[in-house]
């Protein structure tokens, strides 16, 4: 990755440690990754997949907020 910006790369990078790795789960026949963002929330990062109708799939949209309910009743 190359950064172009007039800001130190040290400042831009600080807090790079302090986000928590993305964890994999399977929802909707799909492996996905996701970023939980509260303790009942997560939202997708990534979706895993090589049947290429998966990211097309509404529920599956990088960005899409699920909560654990949804998750576990699947």
């Amino acid at each position: 990755m190359i950064i172009w910006s007039i800001i130190p790369t040290d400042t831009i990078l600080q807090d790079l440690d302090k986000i928590p790795p993305p964890t994999e789960i399977n929802y909707a026949g799909s492996i996905i990754e996701v970023l939980s963002i509260s303790p009942t929330e997560c939202q997708i990062v990534r979706v895993i997949n090589s049947n290429p109708n998966a990211f097309l799939m509404p529920e599956l949209q990088p960005g899409k907020v699920l909560t654990y309910k949804q998750i576990t009743c699947q």
